[in-house]
């Protein structure tokens, strides 16, 4: 339930809201008090037809040092050329779009302990040597826009054949399909 219609509902309820509000912000704070605004609405997250990984090795310079580490790039794309997506429906976009989460491996001499959660939802300690770490390398500016396009034009071709191993299980399904109906 929104702030809007949490207000709404005390306002039907005879519930003076604006007076609690005053009185909890006296005790939390000697400042002035802060309307309670609804929250803006939220956009849906796109959902992108092809996901991948690009992986590769990075090299930079720090201080006169020379650092080599594993690198990648997480993505998830829409093009506007004429594909299937997730749901195996034809679409065309008027414009690509891409969500990227550049990532580099971090690496430490010794074990070290770490807690994270897992995938039950549960805190649990981990040991580890190496862990993907977010490094936004793809920042503007940071590389050249010869590589940009270099490595949207590797992702492109990516999601190509992606597309074209759809297709093909679409086809040989609907060959399966069509078999089973002439069989009946």
């Amino acid at each position: 339930m929104s702030v809007k219609e949490l207000l709404q509902l005390a306002r039907t309820l005879g519930i003076d809201s604006q007076r609690i509000q005053g009185e909890v912000q006296k005790q939390l704070t000697p400042g002035p008090m802060v309307a309670i605004a609804p929250a803006p609405a939220r956009t849906a997250e796109p959902e992108f037809s092809f996901e991948g990984t690009l992986k590769f090795p990075m090299q930079f310079e720090l201080l006169g040092r020379r650092v080599s580490r594993k690198a990648r790039i997480r993505w998830e794309y829409t093009p506007e050329w004429r594909h299937l997506n997730r749901k195996g429906e034809v679409v065309t976009r008027q414009n690509e779009c891409f969500a990227f989460r550049p990532e580099l491996l971090a690496e430490v001499d010794d074990d070290r302990e770490v807690w994270e959660t897992g995938p039950d939802g549960e805190d649990q300690l981990r040991m580890w040597r190496t862990k993907w770490i977010p490094f936004d390398f793809l920042e503007d500016g940071f590389l050249t826009e010869e590589l940009n396009e270099h490595i949207v034009q590797i992702i492109d071709e990516d999601a190509r054949r992606l597309n074209a191993e759809r297709k093909a299980k679409q086809s040989k399904k609907a060959a399966d399909d069509s078999d089973e109906t002439e069989s009946c």
